[in-house]
């Protein structure tokens, strides 16, 4: 997203991100949410988005043991319960950025 003038991190300031030594967690923070119609480049992205040139996200975890819960939309969970990939598109955002949201625990 970078190269099209929308920063990478414009939708990741959006979520709190939790880490603990057996689970990794992304959900909304509600107080930045409301204000989101504020921001320039959500703006910029909705632009984009509405012309058919939603970018995609893909996110890569790795853990160190199998994952024993995998909850969220987008979530693909390699054979070997290790590897999590999560797709996710602007477009999914700004429709309902709670889509955005998940809880893996290993």
């Amino acid at each position: 997203m970078g190269d099209m003038g929308i920063p990478e991190s414009s939708i990741d300031k959006y979520f709190d991100m939790t880490y603990t030594k057996n689970s990794i967690s992304k959900k909304v923070n509600a107080d930045l949410v409301a204000k989101m119609g504020d921001d320039e480049g959500m703006q910029a992205l909705r632009e984009i988005a509405g012309q058919g040139m939603s970018p995609v996200h893909t996110l890569i975890i790795r853990l160190p043991r199998p994952s024993t819960k995998v909850e969220g939309k987008g979530i693909k969970v390699s054979e070997d319960k290790k590897t999590i990939t999560i797709s996710e598109s602007a477009e999914d955002f700004l429709e309902d950025p709670k889509s955005f949201e998940f809880v893996i625990e290993y």
